[in-house]
């Protein structure tokens, strides 16, 4: 359903699943990540990625998963921030972006930044 861009039934499922494995959660919330940054939903974005990261401090044995999702997080905040004319505050961020490791979500952070 996300492939097919059918975000609304995508976020519908997710929503309903439960999920007991940390990192299949993270990956549910990363999509609901691209769902709603990708629909213009920034309100509920910025309240997902504060949950996000609660979520993520809160769970200890997560492990290296840590950093990569935090990173997400961070690199997600600061481009919806961004000004919308291109410039330097774009070059900067997609520098940012390809020099933060790990970041397992570069490309589609790239993708967006290119819209």
């Amino acid at each position: 359903l996300f492939a097919r861009r059918d975000y609304g039934e995508a976020l519908l499922l997710l929503q309903k699943a439960n999920y007991r494995d940390m990192l299949t959660n993270l990956s549910a919330k990363t999509m609901a990540l691209k769902i709603y940054f990708e629909q213009g939903e920034l309100d509920v974005l910025h309240s997902h990625l504060d949950a996000m990261t609660n979520y993520i401090r809160r769970k200890r044995v997560i492990g290296y998963h840590r950093e990569n999702y935090l990173n997400l997080v961070r690199m997600t905040k600061r481009l919806i921030a961004l000004p919308v004319p291109k410039g330097v505050a774009h070059a900067r961020l997609r520098q940012q972006i390809e020099s933060t490791d790990p970041l397992t979500e570069r490309s589609w952070l790239l993708d967006m930044l290119g819209r």
